[in-house]
C-alpha cells in the first residue's frame, strides 16, 4: 500500500505538471498561482478540520512552528511553484521538473550548514550525480539552441531558482514538522500563505477594483484546468504523507521522485509534439533521479 501511494504521489505531481503546461498554452500564468493556491487552500483546510475534530489528541500548535510553515510555504507552495511554472513556459514541464528535483541538494546543504545535520556518503554520491545531471542537461540545452536562444537559458535558469527554493523548503518543514506534528496542518499553512502573497501581488499590480474582475475571470473555462492542477498537487501532498504511514520517508521520497520521469512520458502521451524531447533530456532526468536516490539512501 505504501509503494502505491507513494507512486500515485509521484503520478499526481507529474500530472499536474502537465495539465499546467496545457493551462498556460490556454491562459497566462497571472491565473495559475491563484487558483491553484486557492484548491490547496480550501481542500488541506477541510482536511485539517476534520483532522481536529476527530483526532483524540491533536498535535498542539505554537509559534515557533506556525513560523517554519509560513516560511516553508513561501518558499516551497508560492515561490517553487511560480519559478516552476514560469520555467514550463521557456523549456516545458518536462525539463523544468526535472531540473526542479535536484531540490535534495539544497535540502542537504541547509541541513548540513544551518541545522548542523552531517551527510552521508551516499549523500554525497547523490550529490555530485545530480550535479553531473545538471550539468548534462545544460551543455544537450546549449547544443540544441545555442547561445543566441535567450528564453531558453533563462527558463533554465529560473528552473534552478525552483530547485533552490523547494530544497530550502524542506528543509525548513523539518524543524516545523518537530514542533507541530502535524502534516495536514503544515499543508493547510503553505495553502495560506501562497494564496495570501498570490493576492498581495495580485492586489498591488492591478488594483483593488481590478481584483474582482480578476475572480471573475478565474472562474472562465480556459482557466478551469487550474483547478484541475490544483487538484494534482493536493493529492500528490496527501497521498505523500499517507504513504509515510506504511514505509520510512527515504523510500516514499525516493519513489515519489519518479515524477521527472513519468511527466516526460506523459509530454509524450498527451502533448504530443508540444516539446522536443530526446533521448538526452530522457537521460538527464533519469541521472537526476538515480542522485536523488542516493542522497535518499544515504538519509
Amino acid at each position: 500500500m505504501g509503494i502505491a501511494l507513494a507512486f500515485l504521489s509521484g503520478l499526481s505531481f507529474a500530472l499536474g505538471n502537465i495539465v499546467a503546461k496545457i493551462a498556460l498554452d490556454q491562459s497566462t500564468i497571472r491565473y495559475s498561482l491563484w487558483i491553484t493556491s486557492f484548491v490547496n487552500f480550501a481542500v488541506f483546510g477541510l482536511v485539517e478540520l476534520v483532522y481536529r475534530q476527530v483526532a483524540s489528541d491533536p498535535a498542539p500548535i505554537n509559534g515557533e512552528g506556525f513560523l517554519y510553515f509560513l516560511m516553508a510555504g513561501l518558499l516551497t507552495t508560492y515561490l517553487g511553484r511560480k519559478t516552476l511554472y514560469i520555467s514550463f513556459q521557456y523549456i516545458g514541464p518536462s525539463r523544468g521538473s526535472a531540473i526542479k528535483n535536484s531540490s535534495p541538494i539544497f535540502t542537504l546543504l541547509v541541513a548540513f550548514f544551518i541545522f548542523n545535520e552531517s551527510i552521508s556518503f551516499y549523500s554525497a554520491i547523490g550529490v555530485g550525480i545530480v550535479l553531473g545531471g545538471i550539468l548534462l542537461q545544460a551543455v544537450i540545452l546549449f547544443q540544441e539552441n545555442g547561445k543566441s536562444d535567450q528564453n531558453v537559458w533563462r527558463g533554465y535558469l529560473v528552473a534552478v531558482i525552483c530547485a533552490i527554493c523547494f530544497g530550502v523548503g524542506l528543509a525548513v518543514r523539518g524543524p516545523g514538522m518537530e514542533e507541530i506534528p502535524d502534516p495536514y496542518f503544515g499543508a493547510f499553512m503553505s495553502g495560506v500563505v501562497t494564496l495570501f502573497f498570490a493576492t498581495a501581488e495580485e492586489v498591488n499590480r492591478y488594483g483593488v477594483c481590478n481584483f474582482f474582475s480578476f475572480l471573475k475571470n478565474c472562474a472562465k473555462r480556459e482557466n478551469g484546468l487550474f483547478i484541475v492542477a490544483g487538484l494534482c498537487t493536493s493529492i500528490g501532498v496527501g497521498t505523500f504523507f499517507l504513504a509515510l504511514q506504511f514505509l520510512e520517508v527515504a523510500l516514499v521520497s525516493t519513489i515519489a521522485a519518479i515524477d521527472p520521469i513519468l511527466t516526460i512520458l506523459l509530454s509524450v502521451i498527451i502533448l504530443k509534439r508540444a516539446e522536443n524531447i530526446t533521448r538526452w533530456t530522457v537521460l538527464s532526468a533519469v541521472v537526476v533521479l538515480l542522485g536523488v536516490a542516493f542522497i535518499m539512501m544515504g538519509e
